[in-house]
């Protein structure tokens, strides 16, 4: 183990610790075992927040090191090489990869079956809970007993298990080519706009 200090110490200081009144603080100290296995330094870095606590892993057997970082503002930072962000956690903010690499939150199946991928989205005080997830490789919404909402990924077929949509009245939307809008409008009938603009009146039988 050895200690060390930035900017650097004159050599006979070097490795000894700071003691601020009966307890020593180190500003950087690092634990490391053979050179091609692992080591971890922490210490505390200026940044734009004021000072950060971080800990590097440095890996061995060619695996990239590891950065942990605590901000000034109380933000959690993991990072990868070259300092970019794998996870970072602040106040009001959860935010999944970097944006050279176009980030992605994963979350790994629950089985080796049919359940995959779950989030759990708690209500507040009496209200339901939800569940969004990967079921037998289809989208699924549910509240835990009931399945409300299924997108099924064999043809993209959508499933509104409670057979109801409520739409709010709108007015003749811009055309998209290759695709079809239906719609209610303030006169209380209901339309289908094809792709090339056309809009046509739902006949009630």
């Amino acid at each position: 183990m050895s200690f060390e200090h930035f900017p650097p110490l004159p050599a006979e200081i070097w490795a000894v610790p700071f003691v601020a009144g009966d307890v020593p603080f180190f500003r950087h100290f690092s634990v490391d075992v053979h050179e091609t296995e692992t080591g971890i330094s922490i210490r505390s870095l200026p940044s734009s927040e004021g000072y950060e606590a971080a800990m590097t892993v440095t890996a061995g057997s060619n695996r990239a090191d590891v950065w942990f970082g605590i901000g000034g503002i109380g933000g959690y930072h993991f990072a990868g090489e070259g300092g970019l962000d794998l996870l970072s956690m602040s106040p009001g903010q959860f935010v999944v990869g970097h944006d050279e690499w176009g980030g992605a939150l994963t979350v790994h199946a629950a089985n080796d079956t049919d359940e995959g991928g779950k989030i759990f989205l708690k209500g507040a005080a009496a209200h339901s809970d939800w569940y969004v997830d990967n079921f037998a490789g289809d989208f699924r919404l549910h509240d835990g007993i009931t399945t409300h909402l299924r997108v099924y990924q064999a043809d993209g077929t959508l499933a509104l298990v409670g057979g109801r949509i409520r739409m709010g009245e709108t007015t003749t939307p811009t055309p998209v080519d290759s695709w079809a809008h239906i719609y209610f409008k303030a006169d209380n009938k209901l339309y289908a706009q094809s792709g090339d603009g056309v809009e046509h009146t739902v006949a009630y039988v």
